[in-house]
């Protein structure tokens, strides 16, 4: 009987042990980690772990509540000249490294970090912050443990040596090619709008000559007005950017570039912001391009059409029906491998 007694009094023993505590992976998967003085049973290094309230760094404690974890391999490549690597996932704490432009690195773990609501002091009066967040990713540099702010990463790799990222120190974004023979060196950039949202792409079937490629680049705005700029970008073979023209869709006026776009069977159009997928009009059942004329002797793939129209009140709201036209201008654009030149239509072009 007394043997049973202490193998009860054992099993309470260790199921209330205070020094064991049990937590949640964002998988779901419940993690045990012990936070005595014994040895921490968790797939973190040993000095870098994180318990129930507090993720600890060698710098900085951060109370859990205010971040969130997922555990993914993610490649990543920094776009700024030098990028700072940081002790815990706060630019506050100290730099412990710096990483070259378009230095590829792995993180196996990324955080969400929300920043409470303060109050600072700004031209003599006291300014309420709101609360903001900012993604984190946890990565391993020469065998030490770091920390990269998502700002200061490439959001897009756009093939062929060309990256897309924000601006650093601005509120802008930025295309950067680089060199083929050495890949920490920018060879050209362009700086491009910054939005609420944006979509960026090699141009599908881009039928334009005397160019590598050419990059489609649209921003646009989450609220109304829901306001949106379509920009093209050239590349030639040495690398260098080219912008073109950019469309824009307003609420007061509004302009169309058409694009030349090379399909398989070999026939170019210009198609109406080089959007191959919305090259059908439900409205009119007719296509989105533009017919030139007979007689025009620019070829089509050295062409490119703009369209600018006024409306005669703010559309926002109306329905095509509705929407009237007080002002419509056509500009012909030719293309010689380095710029535009706006030109007349005649028959003798």
């Amino acid at each position: 009987m007394k043997t049973y007694f202490y193998i009860a009094i054992g099993l309470f023993l260790a199921c209330s042990n205070p020094d064991q505590q049990e937590s949640k992976d964002v998988s779901g998967a419940d993690v045990t980690e012990e936070t005595g003085a014994g040895e921490i049973e968790t797939d973190e290094p040993p000095e870098l772990w994180s318990e129930s309230l507090y993720f600890i760094t060698k710098c900085d404690t951060v109370p859990s509540e205010l971040l969130r974890f997922s555990r993914k391999r993610q490649p990543l490549t920094t776009f700024q000249k030098l990028t700072y690597v940081y002790c815990s996932p706060s630019a506050e704490s100290q730099i412990t490294d710096t990483l070259k432009f378009n230095t590829e690195i792995v993180s196996h773990r990324s955080m969400l970090r929300s920043y409470e609501p303060g109050k600072t002091e700004k031209n003599g009066r006291t300014v309420a912050i709101n609360t903001a967040k900012e993604q984190w990713y946890e990565v391993n540099v020469d065998g030490k443990i770091g920390y990269l702010p998502e700002k200061a990463l490439a959001r897009e790799k756009l093939g062929n040596r060309l990256l897309f990222g924000a601006k650093q120190g601005q509120y802008n974004y930025q295309i950067v090619q680089y060199s083929a023979e050495n890949r920490n060196e920018p060879v050209d950039s362009l700086e491009l709008n910054r939005n609420h949202g944006y979509e960026i792409e090699p141009l599908i079937y881009n039928g334009l000559a005397l160019c590598q490629r050419v990059i489609r680049y649209r921003d646009f705005r989450q609220s109304c007005p829901g306001t949106s700029t379509t920009t093209f970008i050239a590349v030639d073979t040495a690398g260098v950017l080219n912008k073109l023209l950019s469309s824009f869709n307003g609420t007061e006026s509004s302009s169309v570039v058409y694009f030349p776009l090379k399909f398989g069977n070999g026939k170019t159009l210009l198609v109406a912001d080089g959007n191959v997928n919305e090259i059908f009009n439900y409205h009119t059942a007719s296509l989105n391009t533009f017919d030139i004329s007979v007689g025009f002797e620019i070829p089509i793939n050295r062409l490119i059409v703009e369209v600018r129209i006024e409306y005669a009140e703010e559309i926002e709201g109306l329905s095509a029906d509705e929407i009237e036209i007080t002002r419509q201008d056509t500009i012909y654009h030719r293309w010689n491998g380095s710029q535009l030149t706006e030109v007349q239509l005649t028959a003798e072009n």
